[in-house]
């Protein structure tokens, strides 16, 4: 399929060829990256804010299942604060299978989990209530009506 410019005027030669030419590209991390919980319950923390007025306020449920996938499922109450907590946590899952895929260790949910149960727990008014389990849609929905 040639490509014919309205004004052959002003169309260069080259910039002919660079539009013919089309270059689809796909890069792959390496790392998992499965986001399927499967039918198995899942583990859950739930993220509190400390407030001012010394009320918690729940910002969202970070969740792990046991096929590796992990999430977090903003409050609805918590608005715009828990919708950018879940961009948060995307953000550190991702960056973290990345980094398990370039040293070649297989993805640990459980263990990334534990890891930021421990780290944020109190720091700056933030934190994690204890774990719990429960089926992926009942928390998911809880989540959307609180």
């Amino acid at each position: 399929m040639e490509f014919e410019p309205t004004d052959k005027t002003k169309t260069s030669r080259m910039q002919i060829d660079n539009e013919e030419l089309v270059v689809d590209l796909l890069y792959t991390p390496p790392g998992d990256f499965n986001m399927d919980p499967g039918e198995n319950p899942i583990s859950y923390a739930l993220l509190k804010i400390w407030k001012g007025d010394a009320t918690p306020v729940l910002l969202g449920a970070l969740w792990i299942a046991d096929t590796g996938a992990a999430g977090f499922f903003p409050a609805s109450s918590a608005g715009s604060e828990g919708e950018n907590w879940e961009g948060i946590w995307n953000h550190r899952q991702l960056a973290a299978r990345i980094n398990y895929g370039k040293t070649g260790d297989p993805w640990n949910a459980r263990s990334w989990f534990d890891y930021w149960l421990q780290q944020i727990s109190g720091m700056g008014g933030i934190t994690f209530e204890n774990e719990l389990t429960g089926n992926y849609e009942d928390i998911q929905n809880k989540m959307t009506t609180m």
